[in-house]
């Protein structure tokens, strides 16, 4: 694979180079981590390919979790399926893989697992306590939650989440919650609150403020009932871009600022889903070449 051709990970289009080797042996970097988020593989021949995420690791650095993709995965890539936990989970690991090669990774950014939100729900703050460990999220500018509620997804971002803290004096925390069907989540920006106060409670450093800035955000709508999945990796990705600005216009009360094109390019959302499964066929036929598997 040379340059020359185009791997598309993002709503841009922008090539990188890879090939077999690289996504079958490139483990030097890599720390498998286990954790409750997902099940080995079934049997070799039901596994489209394997790929390493970055989401939700619990430390910093190059550690990546070793994830599987099955068959009925990328059967739902065509246009008119509905995105699944393993497909999302495969779709923002490609976008992080992008971030981190863009002049944006200096960004203080965590991008938690598509299943944080739903294991929090559901246990507790107890079970997910310790998907924080070694990556603190008051040590970032932006922490970004994907979401899925009954079949729909979206996401919500915590910016300067430090801010959150009693003993800070700076700039605001401010949450926003993007979603292309227009849903706002007021509940759930706030349940999100009390998961960074308990994070604050957990590691002992004070109490917290009650002043945070809690906002949906005009993003990109779908023009269907099935393309949420794509749509949030594309809000995901303007959003990342273009933080600053959308955080400035939000504290000078100019939201109408935040409607313009230039920031959410619906122009590309469409794209998502056909850049995801090109990268998810590249996976699957460099995991063919490398088992020896015939298509």
């Amino acid at each position: 694979m040379s340059n020359s051709d185009p791997i598309y990970v993002s709503s841009d289009v922008e090539p990188y180079e890879s090939n077999c080797t690289s996504l079958c042996n490139n483990n030097d970097d890599i720390v498998d981590i286990s954790s409750d988020e997902g099940e080995g593989p079934m049997h070799p021949f039901e596994i489209a390919f394997t790929y390493h995420s970055r989401l939700g690791a619990i430390s910093k650095g190059n550690h990546k979790r070793l994830m599987y993709i099955y068959v009925p995965d990328i059967q739902r890539l065509p246009k008119g399926k509905w995105w699944n936990d393993m497909v999302m989970e495969f779709a923002l690991a490609m976008w992080m893989e992008r971030f981190l090669r863009s002049h944006l990774r200096t960004t203080p950014l965590w991008l938690l697992s598509t299943f944080f939100y739903t294991k929090y729900v559901s246990d507790g703050f107890s079970a997910i306590k310790n998907w924080s460990h070694g990556h603190d999220p008051f040590d970032n500018d932006i922490v970004i939650v994907p979401i899925n509620l009954d079949l729909r997804w979206f996401v919500v971002a915590i910016c300067f989440p430090a801010q959150i803290l009693m003993q800070s004096n700076s700039s605001q925390c401010c949450i926003f919650s993007m979603d292309s069907l227009g849903s706002h989540h007021r509940d759930i920006r706030s349940k999100l609150i009390q998961w960074l106060t308990q994070e604050a409670e957990a590691r002992g450093i004070g109490g917290c403020r009650s002043d945070i800035l809690s906002l949906n955000l005009p993003v990109v709508e779908q023009p269907n009932l099935t393309d949420c999945g794509p749509y949030m990796v594309h809000n995901i990705d303007r959003f990342v871009r273009h933080h600053d600005r959308i955080i400035t216009s939000v504290l000078k009360n100019s939201v109408d600022d935040l409607r313009t094109d230039m920031i959410w390019r619906s122009d590309l959302a469409p794209l998502v889903r056909d850049n995801v499964a090109t990268q998810a066929e590249h996976y699957q036929l460099a995991w063919q070449r490398c088992n020896n598997f015939s298509s």
